[in-house]
């Protein structure tokens, strides 16, 4: 579903009037003010005659009891909560582990928002997000550039090359081409010490963009110098392996 900020102006002024009457999520009001034709009146009738049809109504006793569970004090949840969390849901941390922590504020409202409050939910969750995200470019996008702000150091305005191999690993796996993907991370450890915004920003166009031959890059586009040397290194690469002879088994 869009998020408010592609919405047209008349629109979020529906979005902003419909959760001052209902009192619901930004995320719930685009959901059923798009399912009434955008029209305030209907979508409001709607909401109110069938709820469950929008929202599912979560406990917040449980959520408050489930962020406590994982929280190494009374208002956070360190990285130590978050890695037996994602033990919990049957879910590999990261060999790295990176500094991840969550406030009950951010713990609670973002549960709310997705509908959850247990284990098996928010997989269950994770699961329906993650088919999203391959199917989705639009959300793919929105998660990527977040993904920048979230995996860098506060003031840094690179991202260590590690860090962002991490992530391309988790984000773009399941989207884009496995072995360009390979590719570039095998050359970004060998090429680069950090990854600027830039660079960041534009791989994903790239990958979602460019063929699998890199037949169709264009040099003379407004790409990152990086993404250049890569593409000529790569279809070396490419050129070699698509050259090896094969290996014919004697009939």
């Amino acid at each position: 579903m869009s998020s408010i900020h592609k919405l047209k102006s008349a629109e979020r002024a529906k979005v902003r009037q419909f959760i001052q009457l209902t009192n619901c999520s930004e995320k719930i009001a685009i959901n059923c003010l798009a399912q009434n034709e955008w029209r305030l009146e209907m979508a409001c009738d709607s909401f109110f005659t069938s709820p469950d049809q929008y929202m599912k109504v979560v406990d917040r006793k449980k959520i408050d009891n489930w962020f406590a569970k994982y929280s190494q004090s009374n208002d956070k949840i360190l990285v130590d909560g978050c890695i037996q969390l994602l033990d919990d849901l049957n879910l590999r941390p990261n060999d790295r582990k990176r500094q991840c922590e969550f406030t009950k504020h951010e713990f609670t409202n973002g549960m709310i928002d997705m509908n959850c409050d247990s284990n098996h939910a928010l997989y269950q969750r994770l699961v329906e997000l993650d088919n999203e995200l391959t199917t989705d470019l639009n959300k793919l996008r929105d998660l990527y550039l977040f993904a920048w702000h979230y995996g860098k150091q506060l003031e840094a305005k690179t991202m260590d090359w590690e860090t962002a191999v991490e992530y391309w690993n988790i984000l773009l796996y399941n989207c884009v081409n496995k072995q360009l993907l390979q590719l570039w991370i095998e050359f970004v450890s060998q090429n680069a010490k950090a990854v600027t915004k830039d660079t960041w920003n534009l791989l994903l166009e790239f990958a979602t963009s460019i063929d699998s031959t890199l037949s169709n890059y264009d040099f003379d586009g407004a790409w990152p110098t990086l993404i250049d040397d890569f593409v000529l290194w790569a279809r070396d690469r490419l050129k070699a392996h698509n050259t090896r002879p094969t290996i014919q088994s004697n009939q």
